[in-house]
């Protein structure tokens, strides 16, 4: 290309304008992003000694397969294989909702304790 080329091409220039315009929405939807970010709230601890049986495994909601992988760890016998089963949770679900409609009143970790360990 020669020089007299390069100077026929139309120049791309971004008016002041234009350039200002970009500048704020890329601000905007930078600011959009981090405020619904920091919108949804981080998890909240669970205190497993302060929930009852009454209503399991349905007052724990989204956190129910959670809190079943942390009490088949918990109460698993030591010879037990470190291995995740998901089969395993609709299982240990049922044994802990048996124990429960019949003790509505008692502490989940005491039901975990009466149908888990071995």
């Amino acid at each position: 290309m020669s020089g007299d080329e390069i100077e026929d091409r139309p120049k791309l220039r971004i008016g002041r304008a234009q350039l200002a315009m970009r500048v704020i929405a890329i601000a905007a939807a930078t600011i959009a992003a981090s405020a619904i970010a920091s919108a949804q709230s981080p998890p909240q601890p669970i205190d497993l000694s302060a929930v009852t049986c009454e209503g399991f495994p349905q007052s724990l909601g989204d956190q129910l397969p959670m809190v079943l992988v942390w009490l088949s760890g918990r109460y698993a016998a030591p010879s037990d294989p470190p291995v995740i089963d998901p089969a395993r949770f609709g299982e240990t679900a049922q044994k802990i909702a048996g124990y429960c409609h019949a003790n509505p009143a008692s502490p989940l970790i005491a039901a975990a304790q009466a149908t888990l360990v071995r």
